[in-house]
């Protein structure tokens, strides 16, 4: 044995960021998550709940190299979510206070005069207000795999981010003027998130793009996952009823499921020819959504429809040469794109149902 010591050195010091493995935003959204729910069939008294957190943070300040330091993080983190539902006593459904942006920009749209119809897409799609979606007006939208498009979330920030960054893309030529870009991009984003209601979804999609908006400012490297979980914790701070929030769950597991299973299977699955991921995505995704009466072959097509051909002209055009011809179904029912807006977006949902699998 000699001089070696009976307690190597790295037995007795592990880092948290090694111990929380890639993701340790998750591990804290966990524990965090893990005590707002305990809170709600067990509640401790305030004081000893202040008390034994603030314990457990000193002797997480104590022992942070060690080991056992990850427990009591873990414990004062599980400490955190008993003492917030009663630090932020908010209803999980609701708005927590008047959003006079969301109502001055659902009032902006009704003053339109739309057909009932497209005015309820508009509201839905523009302003987050479902209230004038009848069961029936959904229908169309649930069995073709497209009612994702009426809850704003991540694709309606996501045109509002690249937008803006398309538009301001000229201000990175003047001195600092990336400076001014970025912050104009996070500015309206954050408008357009206002104006939609601040919904879960919505409010999720606005920290994320916030976040890539820095990550491209600062040239770092954008950790989905950790991101993610930032967010969801963030948003349990403000409000711990969001985690009993159907919009909250739906939200946050479904981007949880893209990033860590999505994006992964895609990746093994992805070939270079076209056609070859096209027939995977049908024979994953038809079978998994048949026995729910959905149709993602429809959605598809959709898409391509209104994918602007580009090549040959500068105006948009239908890619009919990369359709199928099925009878002249896929023309009747994709010609219904070449006046994309909302008056024509729920005839497009109700005919895309008709069209062949």
């Amino acid at each position: 044995m000699g001089d070696t010591p009976l307690h190597p050195p790295h037995s007795q010091s592990r880092p948290l960021r090694k111990a929380a493995g890639p993701y340790p935003m998750a591990w804290v959204l966990l524990f965090t998550a893990a005590g707002v729910a305990v809170a709600r069939y067990a509640t401790l008294p305030a004081g000893f709940l202040a008390a034994a957190f603030a314990a457990a943070t000193l002797m997480a300040f104590i022992t942070y190299r060690r080991r056992i330091g990850n427990g009591y993080i873990a414990i004062a983190l599980l400490l955190l979510g008993m003492a917030l539902p009663a630090l932020r006593p908010q209803p999980a459904y609701g708005p927590a206070g008047t959003n006079r942006l969301h109502e001055a920009a659902s009032e902006r749209i009704r003053r339109l005069h739309l057909p009932p119809d497209a005015e309820a897409v508009a509201l839905a799609m523009a302003a987050g207000d479902q209230t004038e979606l009848t069961p029936e007006r959904r229908a169309p939208y649930a069995r073709t795999g497209t009612a994702h498009v009426l809850a704003v979330s991540g694709l309606h920030v996501g045109m509002v981010f690249l937008y803006v960054n398309l538009l301001l893309g000229a201000l990175a030529l003047l001195h600092r003027g990336h400076l001014l870009r970025n912050a104009a991009a996070i500015a309206v984003i954050w408008l357009f998130a206002a104006a939609a209601g601040l919904s879960p979804g919505t409010i999720r999609a606005a920290v994320m793009f916030t976040a890539l908006q820095l990550a491209l400012a600062t040239t770092s490297r954008y950790a989905g996952v950790n991101i993610l979980s930032a967010a969801a914790f963030g948003m349990l701070l403000w409000r711990p009823s969001y985690l009993f929030h159907v919009g909250f769950q739906l939200s946050f597991l479904s981007v949880a499921a893209i990033l860590l299973w999505g994006i992964p299977l895609y990746r093994r699955l992805r070939t270079p020819w076209r056609a070859a991921n096209a027939a995977v995505g049908m024979l994953v995704g038809d079978p998994l959504a048949a026995p729910f009466g959905r149709h993602p072959s429809a959605a598809r097509r959709a898409a391509v429809a209104a994918k602007p051909a580009g090549r040959r002209s500068g105006r948009p055009a239908l890619c009919r040469d990369r359709l199928p011809d099925d009878g002249g179904a896929d023309r009747r029912g994709l010609s219904l794109f070449r006046n994309f807006h909302p008056r024509g977006i729920p005839s497009v949902a109700e005919k895309s149902v008709t069209l062949p699998a």
